[in-house]
């Protein structure tokens, strides 16, 4: 069996008996983004600030609306986005340790999902944690969009010394070098996001450990496994179309969460295998099958598989004759 197939059995057999659980959480989970939403549109609808607004002169048509960039609107959007921010980071990693515990064979109620809530030091460092990861991935986008920017600026010039027209040559040029910029871009997106995905499980892990360690030792550990990492994330393609029809979500999303928390399980005991001071060994393969819960089960299903076996008493001695015991009466020889 290969490494992914073995990474998501071992996820379901660590959700054995806790789907229900996991269907509560993801209501829990999606309760705060829900009532902000539904904040947003109060006091968009109260101040009379929209969302969208339709620069087409098309009220019957929808789709062709755009962001609503005034002020107001940005200022609006703005401070829900802070908001969604401070509430549901912790709240997401909380989800995220849950299942991360789960798949090492805790057995955690959905209240665990609460645990950053419950000290200000472990609220501020999720916050932390997510705030840190978001600006370097901002920071690498922003890298990423350079060319991009730049091409459009030697374009404007170009059209300038053109009297405003660029060649049809051209333009058929510049279109298709940005959309394949553009793909590479998602591309490497994900790339990058993947680079900073073990962060928050180490975290999980080690709750002592500072952010920036936490960061950098996801990292290192994530070298060498992105790649696999993105066509494990695209496994699930065929899962994720059947989300179209919401009720299978409710066990897609605990069984692609759980199959990531076991992947990032099996990479950070490798990396502390490869770090142990005795018994290191970069060479030796993680097997995940040994995790105790499967253990546990696997020697349950057993047990309850095999058939009893019947009992084998040894054989009988044979009988021995005795001689009279006087104190018997019907041992007695003088009895009539």
């Amino acid at each position: 069996m290969g490494l992914s197939k073995m990474l998501k059995s071992n996820a379901k057999h660590a959700m054995s008996g806790a789907w229900g659980r996991a269907v509560g959480i993801l209501f829990i989970a999606a309760i705060p983004t829900l009532l902000i939403n539904l904040l947003e549109y109060a006091i968009r609808l109260v101040s009379g600030v929209p969302e969208f607004v339709d620069y087409a002169g098309t009220p019957n048509v929808a789709f062709d609306d755009l962001s609503n960039l005034a002020l107001a609107s940005s200022l609006i959007s703005v401070l829900i986005l802070i908001l969604m921010f401070i509430i549901t980071t912790p709240l997401q990693q909380g989800v995220l340790r849950w299942y991360y515990r789960r798949t090492g064979g805790e057995d955690d109620g959905v209240s665990a999902v609460f645990y950053y809530f419950e000290t200000a030091k472990d609220y501020f460092k999720s916050f932390w944690l997510y705030f840190q990861i978001g600006l370097r991935m901002l920071l690498w986008e922003i890298l990423l969009a350079i060319p991009l920017l730049a091409g459009g600026g030697v374009l404007v010039y170009a059209m300038r010394g053109l009297d405003g027209e660029l060649p049809p040559v051209v333009k058929l040029a510049a279109g298709i070098l940005a959309v394949i910029w553009v793909i590479i871009m998602a591309i490497l997106s994900v790339m990058i996001s993947l680079r900073y995905m073990l962060a928050p499980y180490i975290l999980a892990e080690h709750p002592e450990i500072k952010v920036r360690k936490a960061i950098k030792q996801g990292v290192r550990l994530v070298k060498g496994y992105k790649g696999s990492l993105f066509v494990f994330g695209l496994s699930f393609i065929g899962w994720y179309l059947l989300c179209i029809f919401i009720v299978p979500a409710f066990f897609v999303v605990p069984y692609v969460a759980s199959s990531f928390a076991m992947y990032a399980r099996y990479l950070i005991a490798r990396g502390e295998m490869e770090l142990a001071p005795e018994g290191g060994n970069a060479t030796r393969e993680y097997k995940p099958e040994i995790d105790h819960y499967v253990e546990t089960q696997d020697a349950a299903s057993q047990s309850a598989s095999q058939e009893p076996q019947p009992v084998v008493y040894p054989p009988a001695a044979q009988a021995q004759e005795l001689p009279p015991d006087p104190q018997k009466p019907e041992d007695r020889e003088d009895q009539p």
